[in-house]
């Protein structure tokens, strides 16, 4: 679930970003370092794994839609409703709308000859089980990511609690206790 909102919020940033980038239609023939860009964008199989968030982002949005419309008296114009929405995020979210900015993306940071090692490393055997394997080291990884995650939480929890007091205590001039954490300065 966690993956899922992480995902929403990354697609999110991505599409601001990609909406304030202004998109020329009528571009002209590509470099030679986004040419190798696109090459090595499809080595990586980038549109399918965006095909595959938006499967997780469309289960989610189903989910926090029928949740939210459970007080909906009629389930075919909740569907409806939640089906345009899938369908304009899919339309926003297609690889077709991001291809462009992705190319250029990895043109301005790598260099030619970075990409095309890279593209020759993933068409390799070797490339092509990392690449088909990465998925199922993701999958093994998140419940070991989420009991880290959720053993945090408390620490995390009690740490602010005592430094918002602590902090609460100081301003009134009462005391000026440090807190313990490193975020203020001289440390108090």
């Amino acid at each position: 679930m966690k993956r899922a909102i992480l995902t929403v919020a990354v697609m999110v940033i991505a599409l601001s970003v990609s909406a304030a980038a202004p998109k020329d239609k009528k571009r002209m023939a590509m470099t030679e370092k986004e040419k190798a860009a696109l090459t090595f964008l499809t080595t990586m199989r980038v549109e399918q794994r965006m095909q595959r968030s938006f499967e997780m982002v469309k289960k989610m949005q189903m989910g926090i839609v029928s949740n939210t419309l459970k007080g909906v008296k009629d389930q075919d114009i909740a569907n409806k409703v939640n089906s345009q929405v899938l369908d304009m995020v899919r339309k926003e979210f297609s690889w077709d709308n991001f291809k462009d900015d992705f190319m250029k993306i990895y043109a301005n940071v790598y260099t030619l000859d970075e990409m095309q090692k890279m593209t020759e490393f993933f068409q390799s055997k070797t490339g092509q089980a990392f690449l088909d394997k990465s998925p199922m080291v993701q999958q093994q990884m998140m419940p070991l990511v989420q009991k880290k995650v959720m053993a945090l939480i408390p620490k995390v929890q009690k740490l602010t609690k005592e430094c918002m007091a602590k902090e609460m205590k100081a301003a009134k001039g009462k005391s000026k206790i440090k807190c313990g954490c490193d975020t203020h300065p001289s440390g108090k």
